[in-house]
């Protein structure tokens, strides 16, 4: 076989044996990682940068990479030496230097097209052309082209004649290629062979695990798929000392034997390698040799010869004394050849000594990564030990937390269960009397007054007259009465169970004045049918059913339910769906208060919330509707009230806006230190998810700006559109126009209310 003659015969092999798709996939270059290697050399020293490390490139990484075997020593000089065009060449590419004349250069596809040509052919010289071509096109493809695929055409000088191309140094070609192509360029794109970057940044580091362990040549080991997965856009200079590898690969026994029986087919077939003599040194050793037995002639005066078969004779014919000069010669040259034994033998001991030290070093180094291993694992024994114990402390104090938590809250739901029992009583008595007037007001717990404290007492009290239910009086055409009860202490959203009798149209109402005539005759028809308790409009969640008495609720300017933003925001989303904003946007259902601040609620708390913070993308602009409540008795001033708070992971920064802002200052608004327990719970799940996702995010080292109350629209005094403007304010900002401030006037809120409706009835008649 004359390819195995070449120098590049293992690596073909390789190839050839090989799943051409498969090698394809895992072999395939990724422009980032080599573009991020090229970035870590330093061209002072002529190394990569690795963590603390300098590694340099060196003959050993192509040889047992790309599999070269090392034959020779005779060194290839780089382009731009003066170079004849090789007669093989000429043979070749006739045409193409007819042509091109001085300009002439192998291209990568060009060599493909001859070599195709060539394998046609039958004849003689067309099976050492093969060869040739085949070395040549590897070396075009993978191993030294330029940035526009080519090889320089005096690179074929060197394989004219084939049992010679291996006496060459091919390795430090392509080594002095690549370092004299980094150092001359000004950006990360350079020529030479990078393909080997990424293979030796495997070698020389721990970042990827090799897919073959006994793979040689050793780019048959790794699936460069994966270092482009796991490590993109990894900075080498910032790695850590624990992933860097060997600083010098080293040949194992398996290799050993594959270069060795390489050596030895070159040797059964006379082919020329360095470990024989070439023509030179063949006349030095011949000289020598002669010079030797002249001495040992000279030194024997005993010592004669016939003069036949090459031997030589220097005792004197007829008694002719020996000449006194080739004596002096003959011993001053037998001392010189001592002294050069002696300085050899010198240069072999400092060789051992040198080797030995070397040793020695490398066994501290490895001491002291044992040493290194072991004080980290300590380290983070210690580390885990003592995070055990805050765990253990905070565990404690969560448990009495709890405990006094489900204290209260049986307390609460008593209280509460004795007042829901009072309204109900309440309310019959209402239904059975002829007039609004004569119905008794219901009694609530008196409030114990203590004269220790002055007026706190009388606060008390005030605030308990004030948290009274209140009674809003509906009358209808035919003058029937009808009673819709909110309590403030039950959330905006809660809906009552008393059935509406019948439906309040009049013009007198300003959202009815807006609302088309076909919407107010289907308002009535499906209230005729289905009641106020019926279903007439079901969004994408659950949660987001809007019934009638919902819409009633809107149409009677009263305050917004849940549901209702949850289905607003849903037919938001879909309205706008086309905007690139909206990619970016995750909007939290309305009910995210009551769910994080539950104990004991963790089944819909992580569906409705965790699952969402997990798909949070790396700029993601998170929505979540607030009603706070005064969940434990530290917001006691905290009212039934629609506020948002926001999070731009973009510009790492909290958001809170509130349609009520107090004249004092943020430091007064209890809404807002009710959302400061929101951001809490949401920094910590994202500080988890981002952790693994985005590992470089700022969001990761504490750059985000803590939650202020921002300048927004505000609802009319005495008005309860606080979750109109909630939804008004959340269209805004998913067209892009979230700094609306100003005063939302009756009209305009008047004029949002009829548009929530007529989607919910009939979306067909929408003024877009």
């Amino acid at each position: 076989m004359t390819i195995r003659r070449m120098p590049l015969w293992l690596m073909f092999k390789a190839i050839y044996d090989s799943d051409k798709n498969k090698l394809m996939k895992r072999c395939w270059k990724y422009e980032d990682n080599i573009r991020e290697i090229i970035l870590s050399f330093d061209r002072d020293v002529e190394s990569f940068v690795v963590g603390r490390e300098l590694i340099s490139l060196k003959r050993r990484d192509v040889e047992l990479i790309f599999g070269l075997c090392v034959g020779g020593d005779i060194e290839i000089p780089l382009k731009g030496v003066e170079y004849e065009i090789s007669p093989w060449i000429r043979r070749c590419f006739r045409s193409e230097i007819d042509t091109l004349k001085s300009k002439f250069i192998l291209y990568k596809n060009v060599i493909y097209k001859k070599l195709l040509k060539v394998l046609s052919m039958s004849d003689g010289t067309s099976i050492g052309d093969a060869a040739r071509l085949t070395h040549l096109y590897l070396m075009a493809a993978m191993l030294s082209p330029n940035r526009n695929a080519s090889i320089s055409p005096h690179l074929a000088l060197y394989l004219e004649k084939l049992d010679d191309a291996c006496r060459y140094d091919w390795c430090g070609y392509v080594v002095n290629m690549l370092l004299n192509q980094l150092k001359s360029t000004k950006n990360t794109k350079a020529g030479g062979c990078t393909m080997l970057l990424p293979f030796w940044l495997c070698e020389h580091t721990n970042l990827v695990r090799p897919v073959n362990e006994v793979g040689f040549p050793r780019f048959l080991k790794w699936d460069l798929n994966y270092l482009e997965k796991q490590h993109k856009l990894l900075k080498l200079t910032d790695l850590e000392a624990k992933f860097v590898g060997p600083l010098k690969l080293k040949t194992s026994t398996r290799e050993q034997k594959q270069f060795e029986k390489l050596l030895n087919y070159w040797k059964e077939h006379n082919i020329i390698t360095k470990t024989q003599s070439t023509d030179d040194n063949q006349d030095t050793q011949d000289i020598h040799s002669l010079e030797n037995e002249k001495i040992h002639s000279l030194s024997d005066p005993t010592q004669t010869g016939s003069g036949s078969g090459g031997e030589l004779n220097l005792t004197p014919d007829l008694g002719t004394p020996l000449e006194k000069d080739s004596v002096e010669v003959a011993v001053c040259y037998g001392m010189a050849n001592d002294e050069m034994n002696k300085l050899i033998l010198q240069v072999d001991e400092l060789k051992s000594m040198i080797s030995e030290k070397d040793n020695k070093i490398e066994q501290l180094k490895e001491n002291l990564s044992g040493v290194e291993n072991t004080f980290n694992g300590r380290l983070k024994e210690e580390e885990e030990q003592h995070e055990r114990e805050i765990l253990e402390k905070d565990n404690k104090s969560l448990k009495k937390a709890i405990v006094s938590y489900e204290k209260k809250s049986l307390e609460k739901e008593k209280e509460n269960w004795i007042d829901s029992l009072s309204t109900y009583n309440y309310i019959e008595n209402f239904n059975q009397s002829d007039s609004v007037e004569e119905t008794p007001i219901p009694k609530h717990k008196p409030v114990k007054s203590y004269p220790e404290l002055g007026s706190m007492a009388k606060r008390i009290k005030e605030r308990t007259e004030k948290e009274e239910r209140r009674v809003v009086v509906i009358t209808s055409q035919q003058n029937t009465k009808e009673i819709i009860q909110i309590h403030e202490n039950e959330g905006e959203g809660s809906r009552v169970k008393k059935k509406v009798k019948a439906l309040d149209l009049r013009e007198s109402h300003d959202v009815v004045r807006k609302l088309q005539e076909i919407i107010k005759t289907s308002i009535k028809s499906t209230f005729n049918k289905i009641g106020e308790e019926g279903v007439i409009w079901r969004g994408l969640s659950p949660l987001a059913e809007i019934t009638v008495r919902d819409v009633l609720m809107i149409l009677h300017h009263l305050q917004i339910s849940n549901a209702v933003i949850d289905a607003w925001t849903d037919i938001l989303l879909a309205m706008y769906e086309k905007l690139p904003s909206v990619e970016r946007i995750i909007i939290f259902t309305s009910k995210c208060w009551d769910l994080i601040t539950s104990v004991h609620d963790h089944k819909n708390r992580k569906f409705w919330v965790d699952d969402n913070l997990e798909k949070v993308p790396s700029n993601g602009l998170l929505i979540f509707p607030l009603l706070v409540t005064d969940y434990d008795g530290t917001l006691r001033e905290v009212r039934n009230h629609w506020t948002i708070l926001i999070l731009d992971l973009e510009k790492c920064q909290w958001s809170f806006y509130n349609s009520i802002r107090p004249r004092r200052g943020a430091a007064a608004d209890q809404h807002l230190k009710g959302a400061f327990l929101v951001v809490k719970y949401v920094e910590n799940k994202l500080s988890e998810v981002i952790k693994k996702k985005y590992p470089h995010h700022p969001f990761l080292r504490g750059l985000v700006k803590q939650p202020d109350s921002v300048p927004c629209l505000q609802q009319f005094p005495g008005s309860l559109d606080c979750g109109i403007v909630v939804c008004l304010h959340i269209e805004n900002i998913i067209q892009g126009h979230p700094k609306k401030t100003g005063p939302l006037s009756k009209n305009k809120a008047a004029d949002y209310r009829a548009k929530m409706i007529t989607w919910f009835i009939d979306p067909a008649h929408v003024k877009v």
